[in-house]
Formats: C-alpha cells, structure tokens, sequence
C-alpha cells in the first residue's frame, strides 16, 4: 500500500486546487491519504517546516516530497516512483 501523507491548512485555496488533483488520480493500487492540517497547535512541527510551502505531499516509500505548484502528472509520477528510484 502506499502512504501519501497531505500537508494542508483550512482556508488555503491552493490547498483546495491540490485536494481536487489528488482526489482525481485513478490508481489502481491501495493508497493511503493521511491529512495533517498544519494550522492546529499539536501540528506546530510541521506548521514550522511547511507554512511557505502548502500543500504540500510526501510520500512514505520513497521519501519524496511535492511542494506547490505541482500537476496531476507529478502525483502520478510520485505514486509510480519505486523506493529503489
């Protein structure tokens, strides 16, 4: 299974414009999707790292991390990449 992890804030239209993308992948393979919004006090850790960058999506096998702008094409390309890439 893959684990893509969604760094977001309520009220973010990027956040929102990245959402629909993700959302909007076919995958044929089990995927995971946690969402940390990164506004709330026991996220403070990752409001530090990410607040510049939202949305962001890292992705638990490989490591890799998408800052905004990213594409659909990107995503898909990340949900491809295998853990030895």
């Amino acid at each position: 299974m893959k684990q893509v992890t969604f760094y977001t804030k309520q009220g973010c239209h990027l956040c929102e414009e990245a959402c629909k993308l993700l959302m909007g992948i076919p995958v044929d393979i089990p995927l995971q999707i946690d969402v940390v919004d990164i506004s709330f006090d026991h996220n403070r850790d990752f409001h530090a790292k990410y607040f510049l960058h939202i949305p962001v999506l890292t992705f638990s096998d490989t490591g890799r991390e998408l800052t905004w702008p990213f594409t659909a094409a990107d995503i898909v390309a990340c949900l491809n990449q295998s853990p030895k890439d």
